[in-house]
């Protein structure tokens, strides 16, 4: 048997990072067809034998590098910038949010196309690159992993906002936010709390 964490992961859409303009190409990805494995164990158990073949099946990716190739990104239709400092403890909370930052970068939302802060960013974890900071909870402040993620997903939505995007799902922080004014703020807990930004222009937009 093979973990199913293995062999199961999400596909990777084409990215395009703008300056300098470079393309990063898509990766398909991967799910385990439960149907087939179960008829591969079951005749497994009939002859005898302790293994099987997990099934697999390809999940392509929505933008591909060639969709990417013909986006013009050069006008800038919304942008929006928050301070934080990478001085004594909150130097891990600075690399939480370049962490969180990387993952958004060169995103591409093609026209009416949703996307999700968690889908994205993934979880906050020391396996996806991030480490033990402040953050709020439930109106305190405690130590956790990924803490600075909500001052990126905060700027994302500003910047979205003032860019005329579509803001279907955003919740607000339980106290305010020194780097943002409030009614601007995004607070994100993977996986039950997200922040999802819609395209509703008839031009795919590029984050940077």
């Amino acid at each position: 048997l093979v973990p199913r964490e293995e062999i199961a992961r999400a596909p990777e859409n084409a990215r395009l990072r703008v300056s300098p303009r470079e393309i990063v190409s898509e990766a398909a990805g991967s799910y385990v067809d439960l149907y087939e494995s179960a008829a591969n164990a079951r005749a497994a158990c009939a002859r005898g034998e302790s293994t099987f073949d997990v099934a697999t099946r390809a999940v392509l990716p929505s933008v591909r590098r060639e969709y990417a190739e013909h986006i013009d990104a050069k006008e800038v239709v919304g942008r929006y910038e928050t301070y934080f400092s990478r001085k004594g403890d909150q130097a891990q909370r600075g690399m939480n949010i370049d962490a969180a930052a990387a993952k958004l970068d060169g995103l591409i939302l093609p026209p009416k196309r949703l996307v999700s802060f968690n889908d994205v960013v993934g979880e906050r974890s020391e396996e996806n690159g991030f480490h033990r900071s402040f953050e709020i909870y439930k109106g305190e402040m405690i130590e956790g992993i990924g803490g600075g993620t909500c001052q990126v997903a905060t700027t994302f939505h500003a910047a979205a906002f003032f860019a005329g995007l579509d803001v279907p799902e955003r919740l607000p922080h339980s106290r305010p936010s020194v780097y943002v004014p409030m009614g601007l703020d995004a607070t994100v807990v993977f996986p039950i709390v997200d922040l999802k930004i819609k395209n509703p222009f008839n031009v795919p937009i590029v984050t940077r």
